[in-house]
């Protein structure tokens, strides 16, 4: 819904930033967008702050899970996309590939203490005239989405933050110091707690 409100409004190029929900048990404790600013920064870079902003969900807000939704590609048929870069393949109409917003997700496992394998959730898309979103039938990845998507570091990442002990001086007020770390990466956070 947000994607088809901000193509109607702004039409092509309007791109979804990247968020990140920390969740606490079952309860959602924390929603993080990236701001303009840092999106604007090189792919490293932004990987590099969203490493980081996990660490502090975990650390400092004692996370036992965390969902990322970002902007991407996919490809409908991965034997005719097999080696080739998504983005360039996306230029060519004659290949199965789409845009897409994912939803990749981690937990530990309250019996366990184990960390989930990355779930995955896409959503392919076109654009259509007259600044229409054109939804394919969505992807569903339910366990191990790295061995189903190219950049497997984001996946690789949420699990090795998870694997985190979070921090037990962090109580009360220092959640303060957990919202300016997370504004000095560039998101914006609103609190749930």
């Amino acid at each position: 819904m947000a994607k088809d409100e901000a193509v109607s409004e702004h039409g092509l190029g309007e791109e979804l930033s990247i968020h990140f929900l920390a969740w606490l048990d079952n309860t959602l404790i924390a929603i993080c967008q990236m701001n303009g600013e840092t999106g604007k920064l090189d792919p490293e870079t932004r990987f590099n702050r969203c490493k980081e902003l996990c660490k502090v969900l975990r650390t400092d807000m004692w996370s036992t899970a965390i969902t990322m939704v970002s902007e991407g590609y996919c490809s409908l048929d991965s034997y005719k996309t097999k080696n080739m870069d998504l983005a360039t393949a996306f230029a060519d109409q004659s290949l199965p590939v789409y845009e897409c917003i994912t939803v990749s997700h981690t937990s530990i496992d309250e019996d366990t203490d184990h960390v989930s394998p990355v779930s995955m959730v896409a959503a392919p898309y076109k654009i259509e005239v007259g600044r229409k979103v054109s939804w394919k039938e969505v992807l569903v990845y339910p366990e191990k989405a790295d061995e189903y998507t190219r950049q497997t570091k984001y996946p690789t990442m949420l699990r090795r933050v998870l694997q985190m002990d979070p921090d037990d001086s962090v109580i009360g007020d220092n959640l303060t110091t957990a919202t300016s770390k997370i504004s000095d990466l560039g998101f914006i956070m609103q609190r749930l707690i």
